[in-house]
């Protein structure tokens, strides 16, 4: 829930801060907008995963679990918490395709990783045997799905992203947490 919510938070700034580029008719300022609040959402993605991913066994435990419910929980978590970077792109490029209009890919960003993992938790939990690792597994290649999806609708019909530059994320940091950080 923390990490999603943290993405959900810079999803949303990137919503916001791409479509006023767009909005002021200012493409290529839409395009390093979008290229350094994605940067930005994998790198707080990836800080935050590592921060919270020592903590797993301890949190669960606030939550309740003991025993082999813990063991398993913590397994789960420590397998899939990773691919919380995937989930933070992912978000990242969906809130680039509301910014510019195309409502309908950005959910079928969602759609596509909800339709996988629709897909292959029973086969892999079920029909491999896999158990919880097999929905671990569902779930890192949901996130994986949900991420091309995502960048296919950016990069490839879009055009609007832009490879982020040392200058544009210290000039973009600021905005997007001010805008993020109540948004978590």
């Amino acid at each position: 829930f923390f990490v999603t919510s943290i993405n959900v938070g810079l999803m949303i700034a990137t919503a916001a801060l791409v479509s006023r580029k767009l909005g002021e008719r200012d493409r290529e300022g839409a395009r390093r907008l979008a290229g350094t609040t994605l940067a930005w959402s994998v790198g707080a993605a990836t800080l935050a995963t590592v921060l919270i991913y020592p903590l797993v066994p301890t949190v669960l435990g606030w939550l309740g679990a003991t025993g082999t419910a813990l063991e398993v929980a913590t397994s789960f978590v420590w397998i899939v918490l990773p691919a919380n970077i995937l989930m933070a792109a992912g978000m990242g490029a969906s809130g680039v395709l509301r910014a510019v209009g195309d409502a309908r890919r950005a959910m079928y960003v969602t759609l596509s990783g909800a339709i996988a993992i629709a897909i292959l938790d029973p086969i892999l939990i079920f029909g491999l045997g896999l158990g919880w690792q097999g929905a671990a597994i569902g779930m890192i290649v949901s996130r994986l799905i949900f991420v091309l999806v995502g960048l296919h609708g950016v990069v490839r019909v879009h055009g609007l992203i832009a490879r982020p530059s040392l200058s544009d994320m210290a000039r973009h940091g600021w905005p997007m947490f001010h805008i993020a950080g109540p948004a978590v």
